[in-house]
């Protein structure tokens, strides 16, 4: 399972840069024009793909099995299939810069009929759907417990952190975003509404995932009051 792990990890990574497809081959061209060298461009076009980072994380949570660093490749997973799937309902539309026809074949439960977009298909859900669950089996059979270790919680913040820096390096030097609808957000002035509803969706994960229960009642208790005073507040004004 190791090595098919880093496979679906490497394969992403070798096509974007031998193979890339139009919308990338624009946004190098105005990469270039806007003065960014070959090997920043190609590097951040590989790596600005929050799956693939979380796959990144899954290696290396899979081959040191430490509670903190599984603990980080079990949150981000759940991370990326909330966001996925969550979006999927939306408009799949938003997930990828592709043939609405091609997104549609290959972004849903339905297998696709065609070989090829059955592969596409079968490794989407390999990397967004199914590692969530495998880590829990993972972990379980490892005897590797996340109870109540704030440490491995920190530690996630800090990872999913470097992501959000990461991606807006990649977004400026590619001129996309890694997927459309940061685009739109970002068009209608709500890209830090995304990210403050994807700081309370992790901190959702993280307190789950590590049972830690009076910490996520105290945070709802905290969300709640803060709603409150919101509605007083603009009661008053």
């Amino acid at each position: 399972m190791f090595v098919i792990t880093v496979v679906s990890f490497l394969i992403p990574i070798v096509n974007t840069i031998v193979n890339p497809h139009p919308f990338q081959k624009d946004s190098y061209i105005q990469a270039k024009t806007n003065g960014w060298d070959h090997y920043t461009i190609l590097t951040t076009r590989a790596t600005q793909y929050l799956t693939l980072y979380a796959q990144f994380w899954i290696i290396i949570g899979m081959y040191c099995m430490t509670s903190t660093t599984m603990f980080i490749a079990q949150t981000i997973s759940w991370f990326v299939f909330c966001l996925y799937h969550g979006i999927n309902n939306i408009d799949k539309k938003y997930l990828a810069y592709h043939s609405e026809e091609l997104v549609n074949e290959v972004v849903s439960w339905k297998p696709p009929k065609d070989l090829q977009h059955k592969i596409i298909w079968f490794g989407l859900h390999w990397q967004h759907t199914f590692f969530p669950f495998y880590l829990h089996y993972f972990a379980y059979k490892n005897n590797i417990s996340y109870n109540n270790n704030f440490y491995a919680v920190v530690c996630s913040y800090v990872v999913i952190g470097l992501y959000v820096v990461l991606h807006l390096f990649c977004w400026k030097v590619q001129g996309i975003a890694a997927y459309p609808f940061m685009n739109r957000l970002r068009a209608i002035s709500h890209e830090m509404s995304f990210y403050c509803m994807g700081f309370m969706l992790f901190t959702l994960i993280t307190c789950v995932t590590s049972s830690m229960w009076i910490e996520f009642t105290f945070y709802i208790m905290g969300i709640l009051n803060m709603i409150m005073i919101n509605h007083i507040i603009i009661k008053t004004f």
